[in-house]
């Protein structure tokens, strides 16, 4: 059983990382579907990364991103150290084993048709 805390650094892992995974939800997946400003940057980042070099950013690119003083995180409604311990929480998140993968891709794609529901009502 993966808590939501678990599939959300796994959906912010596999989104860094896995270009299959970032091609499958790239025209659903939305940073406001998110309630945490940390994981709403994560998507957008990702998601903008992946549009522009046609490559999956990596945990390093993220993790300068979240440690760069050029950025107003504050203006993004994130701590700074509250995205530095997105990164480390990402990090720290062991590699799913063979299959989950596609667990919490089924488990986002219900999650996101939640959260459109219960925007449309």
């Amino acid at each position: 059983m993966i808590t939501d805390t678990q599939l959300f650094r796994l959906v912010g892992r596999l989104l860094l990382e896995d270009a299959e995974f970032v091609r499958r939800f790239r025209g659903v997946l939305k940073p406001e579907h998110f309630r945490s400003a940390e994981m709403r940057v994560l998507v957008d980042f990702a998601l903008q990364f992946y549009d522009q070099h046609k490559v999956t950013p990596g945990i390093s690119a993220f993790a300068m991103e979240a440690e760069s003083p050029i950025k107003t995180w504050e203006v993004l409604g994130v701590r700074p150290e509250l995205a530095q311990a997105l990164v480390k929480s990402i990090r720290e998140e062991p590699n799913p084993p063979t299959g989950v993968d596609q667990y919490v891709a089924d488990r986002l794609e219900h999650y996101i048709k939640l959260q459109e529901f219960d925007r449309a009502v």
